[in-house]
């Protein structure tokens, strides 16, 4: 009796052990292994990105918007084309104010209605250098060319009321257009929610030639000599700094 209980508990005992070893690899492989921070991005070679942009506290009605394609060198360095767009629409209607118009030497009533459309296309080509490429946070800076198209008109209608119950309009009518060039600097964060996805912010400043013709007239309604036509030419450099961008990247 005592040797059958021997027996039955040595083979309690391997059946226990065997249970226990088949199981414990299963247990070890239920759930991947931690992520680490090496693992916590997708930054690296060959890796494409594509990324969406906003201005940020832009108080234009569209907005700037930027969307680029990436893809990068090393886990250290990659290379940004996009294209952004800044459209800007502008309707305004005044009160009639109160003014005094010298020539007439008299006091008189004035409104002015002003509409205006403005567009700005630039293509940028960038060089992206990591300084920090490990972890969910990394922080990098860039520079490249910039070149692009620009667009502007305007019409303001201005209407005077005169005392003794007359009014004058006057109209006042501009458009341009032309193209743009020169450099830009960067530099930014980028916060990887998931390995394939993450959210930045980027800090701008850009040094952009501007050439741009255009014409301009005015009229009013009494005609006369008053009414022009002339054309324009504009030439200048142009320092934009303070420009922040945040946007969202997809990987794959």
């Amino acid at each position: 009796m005592r040797t059958t209980g021997r027996r039955r508990g040595h083979l309690v005992l391997i059946a226990v052990l065997t249970a226990a070893a088949w199981t414990a690899p299963v247990r070890s492989q239920e759930g991947p292994p931690p992520e680490n921070d090496a693992t916590a991005n997708s930054l690296r070679p060959g890796a494409w990105a594509i990324q969406f942009l906003v201005e940020g506290g832009s108080t234009n009605i569209f907005g700037v918007t930027d969307l680029s394609v990436k893809r990068h060198l090393t886990k250290r360095s990659a290379v940004r084309i996009g294209v952004r767009v800044d459209v800007n629409f502008e309707d305004s209607n005044s009160e009639f104010d109160l003014v005094f118009l010298e020539a007439e030497d008299e006091w008189s009533e004035e409104e002015t209605k002003l509409d205006s459309d403005n567009l700005t296309v630039l293509f940028e080509a960038l060089y992206l250098g990591y300084l920090r490429h490990e972890g969910r946070l990394s922080i990098f800076a860039g520079a490249g060319p910039v070149t692009g198209y620009l667009s502007s008109s305007s019409d303001r209608v201005r209407t005077i009321r005169y005392a003794d119950g007359s009014s004058l309009v006057e109209t006042f009518t501009d458009s341009d257009s032309g193209w743009t060039a020169g450099g830009l600097g960067l530099i930014g964060a980028e916060y990887f929610i998931t390995k394939s996805f993450s959210i930045h912010t980027e800090y701008r400043v850009s040094l952009l030639y501007q050439r741009r013709t255009g014409e301009e007239s005015a009229y009013r309604e009494d005609g006369g000599a008053w009414d022009r036509r002339y054309d324009t030419a504009i030439r200048t450099w142009e320092l934009d700094a303070g420009i922040v961008f945040v946007g969202l990247n997809g990987y794959f």
